[in-house]
Parts: C-alpha cells; sequence; structure tokens
C-alpha cells in the first residue's frame, strides 16, 4: 500500500482533532471496508473548536480526506456538524445511496424513488428512499445545512414525514430546497476519501456493493442524478401539506 495512502487516514484526524469512535487495526493490509466507515465517521466530531485549533495551528495533512477537512475548516462559511436525530448516517448510508440511485432501481415503480434537491437549476442534494431519510450532499449550499459530500440529516420530522408521503414511482422526484426545513451534516461520506485510497481496500472486500463504493467517485453520483434529473418529477404540494400536519400533530 502507498505509504500516504488510506493508511495515513488516522494520522491526519489526530492532526485535526477528530478521534475516531472505534479503533482500527495496526495493519493496514489487514483492513476492510468497515475501516473506512470508522475512518470517515470521525468527521462527524467537526465543530467550532477543530475551526479554531486549525486557525491556530495550520496543520500539514497528506490524504485527500484530510486536505478537504482541512479547506472547511478554513472556509468562511464554515457550519458545525450536527447530532440531529432524524437521521444517522450509519455504515449502510453509502450503500443504500448507490442502489437508491441506480436507474435499475428507480424505474423499478414498485421501490421508493430518491429526491433530488434543486437550488436553482443545479441539483444540490439527494436524499435517498432507502433506509434512514438522510440527503448526501451533491455541491455545497451551506445555507441550507449542505455540504459537497457529506451526508446530511434533515433538521425536522416533516422532511422525512414526506418522503415516506412519496408513493413508489418509476422516475426521480425533485423539490426546491428552500421548500424544506434544512439540514445539518453529520459526516463525510466515503466518497471523500480518493479512489486511489479506497482501492488499497479492494483486496480486502467481498461484497459486491462494497465494491462499488469503494470505486465510485463524487463525480459519478453527480452525473447519475443529472441524468435522473431529466425525467424527476415535482414532489407534490399536497405531500409536502400532509408532512407539515404530521409534524405538527405530532409535536
Amino acid at each position: 500500500m502507498l505509504e500516504n495512502g488510506i493508511g495515513e487516514i488516522p494520522h491526519d484526524l489526530v492532526r485535526l482533532g477528530l478521534p475516531m469512535d472505534s479503533p482500527v487495526g495496526a495493519d493496514v493490509n489487514e483492513w476492510r471496508y468497515t475501516e473506512l466507515f470508522w475512518l470517515v465517521n470521525a468527521t462527524s466530531k467537526i465543530s467550532h473548536r477543530q475551526r479554531e485549533q486549525a486557525l491556530a495551528t495550520k496543520p500539514a495533512v497528506l490524504t485527500s480526506i484530510g486536505k478537504q477537512v482541512l479547506d472547511f475548516l478554513y472556509a468562511e462559511d464554515f457550519i458545525e456538524f450536527e447530532a440531529v436525530e432524524t437521521a444517522d448516517c450509519c455504515s449502510d448510508a453509502e450503500l443504500r445511496l448507490l442502489a437508491n440511485i441506480s436507474q435499475e432501481n428507480v424505474s423499478n415503480d414498485k421501490l421508493g424513488s430518491p429526491v433530488i434537491l434543486t437550488d436553482g437549476h443545479t441539483a444540490a442534494g439527494i436524499i435517498k428512499n432507502y433506509g434512514e431519510k438522510s440527503c448526501y450532499g451533491l455541491a455545497d449550499a451551506t445555507s441550507y445545512g449542505i455540504v459537497k459530500g457529506a451526508f446530511c440529516a434533515p433538521k425536522t420530522w416533516e422532511t422525512v414525514y414526506a418522503m415516506q408521503e412519496l408513493e413508489p414511482s418509476a422516475h426521480a422526484w425533485y423539490v426546491p430546497i428552500e421548500s424544506l426545513n434544512g439540514f445539518a451534516p453529520r459526516r463525510l461520506s466515503s466518497f471523500c476519501v480518493a479512489l486511489s485510497e479506497r482501492a488499497d481496500l479492494l483486496p480486502n472486500t467481498q461484497y459486491p456493493d462494497e465494491k462499488d463504493v469503494l470505486t465510485t467517485a463524487h463525480e459519478a453520483i453527480s452525473e447519475q442524478v443529472a441524468k435522473l434529473l431529466e425525467t424527476a418529477k415535482p414532489v407534490p404540494p399536497s405531500v409536502l401539506n400532509e408532512a407539515r400536519l404530521l409534524a405538527h400533530s405530532s409535536v
């Protein structure tokens, strides 16, 4: 494995003040897909404390995700990552996202289709309709809590209820991002780790869906969503209204 490959990520995390919840094995050659989740999950701790530390110490990082975190910490539009209860963005998030946006599954009218968040004419994010209703950031829209490459949780249950109200369809859905109540970034995704670094895990990865995560770039996801948007239908206003009623009645 490359000296500055995936095995360097834990060191970058230490430099950035982002400890992992679960330690990874000492032998990088034995790492599997599971280790990748624990590496990226450490970014759920991104806060103003790390930002202040980075601005003060200017840490040197070597990996792709380390550089992305550092750029984010330096950004003027920095927003803190939050543990919002509507979605915990677990280790299945990447797997379910890729499954949900595949053309085969979107074309199946017996399955729930994803919802694309549009910001003007741009696809800013996509909410997966498999498992928890987290949103994957396609582009930075920090005023709405969307961070490129991050999994973000809905700020309120209204968005979750709206997803649940949508009927299975043979097309994707879209909704203007301002129609929802905003999001909170939970963690960066595995797609923020360079393909060359993720490739280090392929020899020990057995399952095809996990291999898909290791070999899919963020740009490929954006291109697939752009294709889905061409035939997507707007989320009916009645669905959003019903979701608001459900959210208010549950308070």
